[in-house]
């Protein structure tokens, strides 16, 4: 049998339940933007493997995303963005990125020794 009311409308005014949905419904909201993070993240694409972008996030664990889901300009070394199903290239921390790792990599050819 189907009915066109809502759960609202199915219970009844007086009954207990109504007593803890605004409780819930409180700590839910203050849950909300923990959810939020956890759906709201930086990575770094590492590597393609087949139908997959391999990316590293902050916490150095690795995670594999559809290429489909991806940016189409995306590549190796861009940081992205995840907001929900929303991926986007975060262009200045990937320049910024590229500038600090070129620096390091001119140090490191910079404080050899010369060949003797």
């Amino acid at each position: 049998m189907l009915s066109s009311l809502t759960p609202v409308q199915l219970v009844p005014q007086d009954h207990p339940i109504r007593m803890i949905k605004p409780i819930v419904d409180r700590a839910l909201n203050k849950l909300s933007s923990i959810f939020n993070q956890m759906d709201n993240m930086k990575v770094t694409l590492d590597r393609f493997e087949g139908d997959f972008a391999v990316c590293e996030k902050a916490d150095r664990t690795m995670i594999n995303i559809k290429k489909d889901k991806l940016p189409g300009d995306a590549k190796e070394g861009d940081i992205l963005i995840i907001e929900g199903d929303h991926i986007k290239t975060d262009l200045d921390d990937t320049l910024n990125q590229k500038k600090a790792i070129k620096g390091l990599m001119d140090k490191l050819w910079d404080d050899r020794d010369p060949p003797k």
